[in-house]
């Protein structure tokens, strides 16, 4: 594993000038040699042990610039394939609208009845064909609702993946099947362990408390179990956490309504097939199960 830190600065008013001699001093020189940013607001990105991060943060201190930075962690093919459980995000930016938009229905008899988290899908995913890609292998919608092609479902399928709902998504006028096919897990796992790290919680409703959570922009997140609360061989291949992501709203009617989502956490086995399948936008984060005293 290593960890990749981007730097966040702005210049402004500073002439450009000063901003060239600055990279080149510290040797960021195709950062130099690309012109000046209309925003003024630069972002580089360095290993952690790149010596030219250190160099950047002293040249920005001496200079009385402010910088903000985010951590995130990259690991090798053979670490993602040993542990027991993994993450799985994409690195794609988010498609089409929220999911109750175009009426996609709900059940929301165990859900939260003020916020609405714990709602459950009871129809296919309604999609604006218009706002969606028109081939490609996987994508998400603004509620991180991930869809993946009628191909790679059905490797999925033939696979024997365990847990995981692969549900046709549909366009919300004409009601007519869609070649993309929604992921849905059914089982929630208990709570993350203490340990946890880069997770905040906000905001999360005062009725339920089960939504309010967010990935630390600033800090990579890693999640843990204690293996006193999670038997990792009773579960299936695909699992939702506990822990709902974001802030949900219940609003009348449902289509102003917003859903939280657990993320979405898959065994080695779902991850082989992408890997096979050389699905690209993929990020995968090892889970990691603990002893009580760690």
């Amino acid at each position: 594993m290593r960890t990749r830190v981007f730097v966040f600065f702005n210049f402004s008013p500073r002439p450009w000038a000063d901003i060239t001699r600055l990279f080149e001093e510290v040797g960021c020189y195709d950062m130099a040699a690309a012109g000046p940013n209309f925003l003024e607001f630069y972002s580089v990105m360095f290993d952690e042990d790149d010596p030219r991060l250190s160099r950047l943060r002293a040249a920005l201190s001496n200079e009385g610039i402010d910088r903000l930075e985010r951590r995130e962690h990259i690991y090798t093919k053979s670490e993602l394939q040993a542990p027991p459980l993994l993450w799985l995000t994409l690195r794609t930016a988010e498609r089409g609208r929220l999911s109750p938009r175009y009426g996609t229905e709900y059940d929301l008899s165990a859900a939260c009845p003020l916020c609405g988290t714990g709602a459950i899908q009871t129809s296919p995913l309604l999609l604006n064909p218009s706002e969606i890609p028109k081939k490609g292998d996987i994508f998400q919608i603004m509620d991180h609702e991930k869809l993946v092609s009628l191909e790679l479902a059905r490797a999925l399928s033939e696979a024997g993946i365990s847990g995981l709902e692969l549900r046709v998504a549909q366009a919300y006028k004409a009601k007519v099947d869609l070649p993309w096919v929604q992921l849905l897990a059914h089982e929630q796992l208990p709570p993350m362990a203490p340990s946890s790290k880069g997770i905040l919680r906000e905001k999360s409703c005062h009725l339920c408390r089960r939504d309010g959570y967010f990935n630390d922009a600033y800090e990579p997140t890693e999640i843990h179990y204690k293996t006193s609360e999670l038997d990792i061989n009773k579960i299936p291949d695909a699992v939702y956490t506990y822990e709902y992501f974001d802030r949900s709203r219940l609003r009348e009617p449902l289509t102003d309504s917003y859903f939280a989502q657990p993320l979405l956490l898959v065994k080695p086995k779902i991850f082989k097939v992408l890997q096979q399948q050389k699905v690209r936008g993929l990020v995968f984060q090892p889970v990691k199960i603990i002893t009580g005293d760690q």
